[in-house]
């Protein structure tokens, strides 16, 4: 059975974009480039919104702090590897 959950929560952080530049558009704010800085909280809320429900319908499939650990170990060795050519 294929999700449904990505499809679903990408076209959520989609109207919730939509609205928003709507919103300030129609309040004649569209030109403040300032507000798009807004964008980063409709992503953050859509992105962790789906993360959750993922989470609650697969939770023996969904193991975040194992990819976790697998970025910190790689962001670790990269960071050995790179810092002492850049200081050098």
């Amino acid at each position: 059975m294929k999700s449904t959950i990505p499809l679903f929560f990408g076209l959520f952080t989609l109207s919730l974009l939509v609205f928003g530049f709507s919103v300030m558009r129609n309040l004649g704010y569209g030109h403040v480039l300032e507000l798009r800085w807004f964008n980063i909280l409709f992503l953050a809320v859509g992105i962790g919104m789906g993360i959750q429900m993922v989470k609650r319908s697969f939770p023996s499939k969904f193991n975040y702090m194992e990819g976790l650990k697998h970025f910190t170990f790689g962001h670790q060795r990269l960071r050995k590897l790179c810092l002492p050519r850049s200081i050098g």
